[in-house]
Parts: C-alpha cells; sequence; structure tokens
C-alpha cells in the first residue's frame, strides 16, 4: 500500500507557480502555464493554469490602450486668461501644464502630453500618451459690477431683430 496516496494513485501538493507581469500588459491579458494543471493517471495531457490580469481603478487615470485619459478641472478665468496645474503622475512624477498665451480653453477641448502614458508591451522604450480632457467650471452667480466689466472686455453680442407683427397674430 501507498502511504503517501493512499490507494487513490495521485496526492495533492502546493507548487508555486511564478507569474510575471510584464510592463504594459492589458486589463483580462492572459499568462498561460501550459501543462501545470491537475494531472492523474487517467490523463494523457496534464491541464493547463491560465492567469487573467485584472486591472484596478485608480482615482485619477483611466487606460485606454497605451494612452492614460484624466479630467483637469479649470476655472473660467483660467480658461480665458492661462492656466498652470502641476499634475501627479501614478508614479509620483509632477507634470507642469499650462496653456499657451492667448489660447482659450473650451469645455471638453483636450491636451495630450506625448510619452507620457503606459508603457507599450514588449516595447520597453515606447510608451502612449496622457491625454487631459478640461472641464471648465462657470461661477454660480455674477454681481453687477462683475458683469459691466465683461461686457466692456467681451464682444457684443449679435443684435437680433424679431419681426413679429401682433396684428398678424
Amino acid at each position: 500500500k501507498c502511504k503517501s496516496c493512499n490507494m487513490r494513485r495521485t496526492k495533492t501538493v502546493d507548487a508555486p507557480l511564478k507569474v510575471t507581469i510584464e510592463k504594459g500588459m492589458t486589463h483580462e491579458q492572459q499568462i498561460p502555464f501550459m501543462n501545470e494543471g491537475d494531472q492523474s493517471p487517467e490523463i494523457d495531457i496534464p491541464g493547463h493554469i491560465v492567469v487573467v490580469l485584472q486591472e484596478e481603478k485608480h482615482k485619477v487615470f483611466t487606460r485606454q490602450g497605451d494612452d492614460l485619459k484624466m479630467t483637469q478641472k479649470i476655472s473660467l478665468a483660467e480658461a480665458l486668461c492661462g492656466f498652470q496645474v502641476v499634475i501627479t503622475h501614478m508614479d509620483g512624477r509632477q507634470l507642469l501644464v499650462e496653456s499657451q498665451p492667448g489660447e482659450q480653453i473650451k469645455p471638453g477641448d483636450k491636451k495630450a502630453i506625448i510619452g507620457e502614458g503606459m508603457p507599450k508591451h514588449k516595447k520597453p522604450t515606447q510608451f502612449g500618451d496622457l491625454i487631459i480632457e478640461f472641464e471648465v467650471e462657470f461661477p454660480s452667480t455674477l454681481d453687477e459690477d462683475s458683469v459691466e466689466k465683461l461686457r466692456k472686455v467681451l464682444p457684443a453680442p449679435p443684435k437680433m431683430e424679431v419681426d413679429y407683427d401682433p396684428s398678424e397674430a
């Protein structure tokens, strides 16, 4: 009688596997371990083990292929007059993002920082881009003085004329 398998012809053992996650691997990418699964005398070929990667959500960045996307809030004054913001990247580096003189940012406008996205799988020196979408925060109210100042510096709205004859109604 075999004492190690208790006459079952198989025994359970822990066999650790080393899983290497390479830079640039993506959500649900599979890492197969061929013939590392269950084995028994009745089965000619052992089973396979497949590790499926699950990407964790990040509170700031969203992955889209090799690119990273994020939303940055700026005030209306920053959108019209210029801005500088510091973005802390996933690896802790800080990136300065600024608008060019005279450049106005509209809600939904995007800027790309080339090469600051995710590393490309199997291409360790190549990276995707960091895409920043801007959300412009408008003030909830304006006082009369501010409205008058804005009317003086902003272009006047087009004058509208209505063709309306009350006698035709």
